[in-house]
């Protein structure tokens, strides 16, 4: 896994005067074989301030309730969280791209496949959903949205539905976009992590991420609420 850690601003310290921020610690996204069968295998580790995800081990079902992969999240001894799911890519391919389109919030997903918008989505437990891109042949994009329901009694007040989610530079083959998404109903309320790695065309990084305009429409008693829901030391359930 890549040891390079990018801190960003979803919890916006320049922006808004947070004193913990989110940050990614390492990402890998590669494949493996199995049993015949190709796996698209996403792992990111991510610190969330004082709070910690549970441990968890949540199966990916297709339509018949098969399962057909599974996304694990493991705390960390140093506090941070291991999120890593591995998919069987075949059954990908079987599966409607229409959940693909959106966030559980209804905003569409982080364009980061330029030639390839067909993704398709995954629904986990109840408000959660993985992303795989239905065409692997260049490029291999994999995501995660994890809906947190400690998040629902501050961005549901929101007015509208955001995507508060920041570009990651990882390195000339590996970028992603990583951050927390908001809607006004509970349920759809969580953190986003969306990876793609080139397998053709190597592109270099940008050297620095850049704030998303849609804090703006955060008001500051929001803003500080979010603030201090990092800074608590808490355990987060995920549906």
């Amino acid at each position: 896994m890549k040891s390079i850690c990018f801190s960003f601003c979803i919890l916006f310290v320049s922006a808004c005067n947070f004193n913990q921020d989110l940050s990614i610690r390492g990402v890998d996204l590669h494949t493996h074989e199995e049993e015949g069968s190709t796996y698209v295998n996403l792992e990111t580790i991510v610190s969330l301030g004082n709070l910690k995800l549970p441990n968890s081990t949540i199966p990916i079902q297709n339509l018949e309730q098969r399962k057909i992969g599974e996304t694990t999240v493991q705390h960390l001894e140093d506090g941070t969280s291991r999120i890593a799911v591995s998919i069987n890519y075949e059954e990908v391919n079987k599966m409607d791209t229409e959940l693909g389109k959106t966030l559980p919030n209804g905003r569409e997903v982080p364009s980061l496949l330029e030639n390839n918008p067909s993704v398709v989505g995954i629904p986990v437990l109840q408000n959660s959903r993985i992303y795989i891109s239905s065409h692997q042949k260049d490029d291999l994009y994999a995501g995660i949205a994890l809906n947190i329901p400690a998040f629902d009694h501050i961005l549901t007040r929101m007015s509208a539905p955001l995507n508060l989610l920041m570009p990651f530079p990882f390195s000339e083959e590996v970028m992603g976009t990583a951050g927390i998404y908001s809607g006004p109903q509970n349920g759809q309320n969580g953190l986003a992590i969306f990876v793609k790695k080139s397998q053709s065309i190597k592109n270099a990084p940008s050297l620095f991420p850049s704030i998303p305009n849609e804090i703006k429409k955060m008001n500051r008693i929001t803003r500080l609420r979010v603030s201090y829901l990092f800074s608590k030391h808490a355990v987060l359930r995920i549906k």
